[in-house]
């Protein structure tokens, strides 16, 4: 089984879904395999990180959301 290489994507700002915590500023994500391993600023996790950046620029990072509750007669 192959290991999945660890990537970072940077935006300009990510909504961390945190109780009580801003949105983060200037966000940095590393992540492999669909998993996230880390979260925060680029200037304070991002400026060392050596493997593949996708900059995402003026954008907002949301979580994904799964509507788990649907009444299929209301979904057309």
């Amino acid at each position: 089984m192959s290991k999945m290489p660890v990537k970072a994507t940077r935006a300009a700002l990510a909504l961390t879904m945190t109780p009580g915590r801003d949105p983060l500023e200037d966000a940095f994500i590393i992540h492999s395999g669909g998993r996230i391993l880390e979260v925060g600023r680029y200037s304070e996790i991002g400026r060392d990180f050596e493997g593949e950046i996708l900059d995402r620029g003026d954008i907002v990072l949301t979580p994904g959301v799964i509507n788990s509750h649907v009444h299929l007669e209301l979904s057309c």
